[in-house]
């Protein structure tokens, strides 16, 4: 029998394994008796690795939590412009500014920063309609300018004080 390089390896390395895992020790002796091969047969067939492990297997649910970092590029950029209404102060020495311009339809504030004294905001001529009540210190007061002009105010309380609003 002609036994190749490739075989000869197989056949000295599969009997190295039996003698290293033990299985040689008496281990071909048993093949003689029919009825312990049966058994043999048997054993091999039906048994697990695991079987002469002490040891409980216990299955567990494994949660693995994931997270995702999520990039989105931005294309466009969309410029939005808010304006805001002009605040005139109602200070002690007068307006502040004494004289704001708006587009039409825009709305101004004015804002009693006064220590003490309350204020009232009249219009005159063109705008005889626009009158605040009391604004007390911290409080404030807006008109909507619905038309285009130059439209005039006084501070009713305080004599003197006038201001005017330009609107385009």
């Amino acid at each position: 029998m002609v036994m190749g390089k490739t075989t000869f390896l197989v056949v000295l390395l599969l009997s190295f394994s039996f003698v290293q895992a033990g299985f040689y020790d008496g281990f071909f002796d048993r093949f003689d008796d029919p009825t312990l091969n049966v058994k043999l047969e048997q054993q091999l067939l039906f048994s697990s690795p695991f079987d002469s492990l002490d040891v409980p297997v216990v299955a567990e649910k494994v949660v693995v939590p994931v997270t995702k970092k999520i990039i989105v590029p931005v294309t466009k950029v969309k410029k939005v412009e808010i304006t805001l209404p002009p605040i005139i102060k109602i200070t002690d020495s007068g307006f502040e500014p004494k004289e704001v311009k708006i587009q039409k339809g825009q709305t101004v504030v004015w804002k009693n920063e006064r220590k003490r004294v309350n204020s009232l905001v009249y219009g005159l001529r063109e705008i005889v309609d626009m009158k605040s009540e009391f604004i007390q210190p911290g409080d404030d007061f807006s008109w909507t300018f619905e038309e285009k002009g130059e439209f005039t105010y006084i501070d009713a309380v305080v004599i003197g004080r006038v201001g005017k609003v330009i609107v385009e």
